[in-house]
């Protein structure tokens, strides 16, 4: 559980720092903080939430957990809480206001409605977050169609495997993609192996979703077994078609 992810770099190496968790809407984001909320008050670590700072901790009053924020007592600097904060990726201008960001964790962007502009940018504002601590990123999320940053990411990796490159993981050795991720693909396997499903109600989904099965439950990013045209080959004018149209 990722959530949970959060939490421990949160108590390590984020102390006294900023972890972001954004999603496809702050309403979202704000449901994972709310979670996390819970699992903290009912575990051995309860103690660290501030929800009411005390006079002792030199806090000032507005520091304490809320609806979209989480503050953290931190034993080093107790002036310097952590906090874990919930944001929407839809405001892409927000991810840009924090300067002590050392992880963010991007949970279903993909689902939000924006274009791959706007994406980029937002991506882009939250890479930079990064910089000053050399934090961590972790994407969770569907697929959508081939393209946006998810995609490239994703698409890299695959090119990368196609061409017989090793990209796993060993100790000492770096991630060999570009963009620093290492890509894992979680099928609806996984939930049967679990027992959260059945392989009968796989079936019933392969009916009724048709070519968009794929992508919901294979961790496809395409809809269907061949993508003729990628966007922006679309989107371009073809003179010598326009000509011919103009013939007739």
């Amino acid at each position: 559980m990722l959530l949970l992810e959060d939490f421990h770099i949160a108590l390590t190496v984020g102390r006294g720092k900023e972890i972001l968790i954004v999603s496809q809407s702050k309403e979202k984001a704000k449901d994972h903080i709310q979670d996390l909320k819970k699992i903290i008050t009912s575990s051995i670590y309860a103690d660290f939430l501030i929800d009411r700072p005390t006079t002792e901790e030199d806090l000032l009053k507005d520091e304490r957990s809320k609806v979209d924020t989480i503050y953290l007592r931190n034993p080093e600097r107790p002036q310097y809480t952590t906090k874990i904060i919930a944001l929407g990726i839809t405001s892409a201008a927000s991810l840009i206001s924090f300067k002590k960001v050392c992880h963010i964790h991007m949970s279903d962007v993909t689902l939000a409605d924006m274009t791959d502009e706007r994406f980029v940018e937002a991506f882009g504002g939250a890479f930079s977050r990064l910089a000053n601590t050399n934090g961590t990123m972790v994407i969770e999320c569907p697929p959508r169609g081939p393209s946006g940053p998810v995609f490239n990411i994703v698409d890299e990796e695959d090119s990368l495997k196609k061409d017989g490159v090793s990209i796993e993981i060993e100790e000492g050795k770096k991630i060999l993609t570009s963009s620093g991720f290492l890509v894992r693909r979680y099928t609806y396997q996984v939930g049967i192996d679990c027992g959260m499903i059945t392989m009968q109600f796989i079936e019933q989904e392969k009916r009724r979703l048709g070519v968009l099965f794929s992508m919901y439950y294979e961790a496809d990013f395409y809809s269907t077994d061949q993508t003729w045209f990628d966007k922006n080959s679309i989107n371009q004018t073809s003179q010598i078609a326009t000509e011919i149209y103009d013939a007739f």
